[in-house]
């Protein structure tokens, strides 16, 4: 069953650090808090979740986990929504793809969500955006989700401090609090569409189309972002306008406690609102904003390395945290619950910090922020991160023990049918401070029995190959497979490395082609030493004289050419009516080191066939490593013959001619 919690009623807050009464509010969720910059795709199937900060609001038996630790997740999740902690449960929750997750039961699922797109929680509710479009709500007053009623066509959902925001398909915003009907949020006339959303504390953001960023509500610490700082505003207004053409744009944004976020195509952001523990980021002093600004340039200066373009931030209380390009994760702000997760609590951080994963000794970090950890361990690859207006934790997608070097699939190219391919290196890392054991090594998939592994080491090419398992590896694992083709065609199947309980995969792909397929010819053979000199004349008295020089060295045989492309039929056989159009489809792919010029395929049919037009297709030209595919269209006259015929199809390329059969049946 859900969490239930108490609704409470607007009140205000003052920024301070004394110690309170452990705080009620839940965290809100925001929309459009991901950028593609660069990251890299990750080809491991990841399934640990980590949190730390607040222990009992994750489900730990420990009052502060201030460094990521493990969470009992039974598969992958794929966002989070994290709330502050609750005095009898934690309110958080995790999507994954069987449904929504609660910790306050141990990360059970919620019964009813399967097929869920999003979650958000916060003090007056949790929300879970369905498949079909439709909201999901519960609470103290209702704790078993229930659909809220005049929702649809829902494709954002967020929840802050005392209200809740949705984002509808055709770009509105609606907005209610505790009790209240859903409400569509007035813009001024003339406004764009929305396209995110983000609900801070008692503030709401939304992302328009045309790149400008609106707020409203709640502006005691010019949270709105308007230039004042005092009474709500309760009309939106319009705090960033929209880019120049060619500047950089606003892509996401999200809201904290009394604070607001807007990141940047090219990974800058502006932060605006409270700052009293520095979780604006922009290294001013703690000093309270009422405009959009960016990080002052003596703090960028001085952190080149540290911090680098961004592609997700995520403000969950009076902390921040933000994914940078490569996956590094930095956080800085309120660290009074060890929701940094530095290893320690009590420490404020007013500019970005990257994120260690060690557990140096309380104290060990300057309160004054003016020491930097070194880059000693930290969490890397960071896909994603729980999102909020309030909260004391903080989840992640966790460290992947394994990572592919190769990433997509591996070509082995055209080989003919039956013959075995040279093995292919395949180097996959262990992440992180220590060494990962790796138990089982795989291949799957439908063509699974089409490639082979030969074994594998640590040590690369030249040491001695393996089939031993398991074995340790502490920085790089290569592993060799060989392609055996069974059928014509396209051959794939996925590699699977197993390592402490994760599993990293890698995409194999192999085209399997008749005679002569790509076979490259062999290297010219040495010329032969020339024959040594005639011995010289003997002396009429003196001594036999020297042996004459040696004959010069032959020239060196002529290289043999690179193999031919694939060429072959994607199906051995087709059908068609008398009347109609037959289509056949002939895979190509360049499986030598230089490219191909445009040529063409020809047609051959036999007599009774009655084929009309259609009978040549160009062929654009196909650089090295490159495929297509290319398709004929042969009508079949009227009077063709009912009956089966071999239609050879002939490509030219150069000096060299490669011909396929297709069996067309006439009907």
């Amino acid at each position: 069953m859900p969490p239930t919690f108490r609704l409470r009623s607007t009140r205000s807050r003052p920024h301070s650090r004394s110690r309170r009464a452990p705080r009620t509010r839940l965290l809100g969720a925001l929309t459009g808090v991901l950028v593609a910059l660069g990251a890299p795709a990750m080809a491991h199937a990841a399934t640990t979740v980590v949190g730390w900060g607040r222990g009992e609001a994750l489900g730990l038996d420990t009052a502060l986990s201030v460094n990521p630790t493990a969470l009992p997740i039974a598969e992958e999740a794929t966002a989070a929504a994290v709330g502050s902690y609750q005095s009898e449960s934690g309110n958080e929750f995790v999507l994954t793809p069987s449904g929504v997750r609660s910790s306050s039961s141990g990360f059970a699922l919620i019964s009813g969500t399967a097929g869920a797109k999003a979650v958000a929680t916060g003090d007056v509710g949790t929300l879970i955006l369905q498949g079909d479009g439709t909201v999901l709500g519960f609470g103290e007053s209702q704790s078993t989700p229930t659909p809220i009623a005049g929702l649809s066509d829902v494709t954002a959902i967020a929840v802050g401090g005392s209200f809740s925001l949705v984002l509808v398909g055709n770009g509105s915003v609606w907005s209610w609090a505790s009790g209240a009907t859903p409400a569509q949020v007035v813009f001024p006339p003339g406004s764009p569409k929305a396209t995110a959303i983000a609900a801070g504390d008692r503030q709401g953001l939304a992302l328009m189309e045309d790149g400008s960023v609106w707020a409203w509500g709640e502006n005691s610490s010019g949270q709105v972002g308007n230039g004042e700082e005092g009474e709500p505003i309760e009309t939106p207004v319009q705090v960033i306008a929209p880019p120049a053409p060619g500047a950089p744009h606003v892509t996401a944004i999200s809201a904290g406690d009394s604070s607001s976020y807007a990141l940047y195509s090219d990974g800058s952001f502006k932060a605006w609102g409270g700052n009293g523990y520095g979780q604006l980021g922009l290294g001013n002093g703690a000093v309270n904003e009422d405009t959009p600004t960016a990080p002052s340039p003596t703090l960028t200066a001085a952190l080149p390395d540290n911090y680098p373009p961004l592609t997700q931030i995520s403000a969950v209380g009076s902390a921040t945290y933000a994914i940078a390009a490569g996956g590094d994760l930095l956080a800085w702000g309120d660290n009074e619950d060890g929701q940094l997760g530095f290893g320690a609590s009590t420490s404020i951080y007013d500019f970005p910090f990257p994120y260690p994963s060690g557990s140096p000794e309380p104290g060990a970090y300057s309160e004054a922020a003016t020491e930097i950890p070194q880059r000693v361990g930290h969490l890397q690859y960071v896909s994603w991160l729980g999102v909020g207006a309030t909260g004391l934790a903080q989840i992640a997608d966790g460290i992947p023990p394994l990572r592919p070097k190769h990433l997509g699939r591996l070509p082995f190219y055209s080989h003919v049918l039956g013959t075995i391919s040279a093995p292919e290196e395949i180097q996959v890392e262990s992440i992180g401070e220590s060494s990962t054991t790796v138990s089982h090594i795989q291949i799957v998939g439908p063509d699974a029995g089409d490639f082979e592994i030969v074994g594998q080491n640590t040590g690369g090419v030249g040491v001695g190959v393996s089939d031993q398992l398991p074995i340790t590896v502490g920085n790089t694992l290569f592993v060799y497979v060989r392609f055996i083709p069974s059928a014509l065609g396209e051959r794939s199947a996925t590699l699977q490395i197993e390592g402490d309980g994760e599993t990293a995969s890698v995409q194999l792909s192999g085209y399997a082609t008749e005679a002569p397929g790509n076979t490259p010819g062999a290297t010219g053979e040495t010329g032969a030493t020339g024959l040594t000199g005639p011995v010289g004349a003997v002396g009429p008295v003196g001594p036999t004289g020297p042996l004459g020089p040696a004959g010069p060295t032959g020239p060196a045989g002529q290289a043999g050419k690179n193999g031919v492309v694939v060429f072959a039929a994607a199906a051995s056989k087709a059908s068609v009516k008398r009347g109609h159009v037959a289509t056949l489809h002939f895979a190509l792919g360049n499986g030598t080191t230089g490219g191909f010029p445009a040529t063409s395929l020809s047609v051959s049919a036999p007599k009774g066939l009655d084929l009309r037009g259609g009978k040549s297709a160009t062929v654009a030209s196909l650089g090295a490593g490159k495929s297509r595919t290319v398709t004929l269209k042969l009508k079949v006259g009227t009077k063709a013959r009912r009956g089966t015929y071999k239609v050879k199809v002939t490509w030219k390329l150069g000096g060299r001619t490669v011909t396929r059969t297709v069996q067309l049946r006439v009907n």
